[in-house]
């Protein structure tokens, strides 16, 4: 069961709706700094009984806001080049 408190930042989260993704490659995957940014769960390949769109998750603002600057640097960098 998830908890409502970030083991990185110890911050309360909050309840947010995400996309569901279903299959082997999943997009979730990132680094420890934003554990809890989550914009998708993974599902895997199975998929039991009725195929979910959407899923209801705990997100931690901090690790959100780790994870925009992350992406906006790496962007920043790969139009310099």
């Amino acid at each position: 069961m998830e908890t409502n408190q970030c083991q990185i930042h110890q911050k309360r989260m909050r309840k947010t709706l995400v996309r569901v993704h279903y299959g082997l490659y999943c997009p979730a995957k990132v680094r420890s700094e934003y554990k809890h940014a989550k914009h998708v769960v993974c599902m895997g390949c199975v998929v039991r009984g009725s195929r979910k769109i959407i899923a209801l998750t705990y997100c931690c603002s901090k690790c959100n806001q780790s994870r925009r600057k992350d992406k906006e640097y790496w962007e920043k960098r790969e139009k310099d080049l």
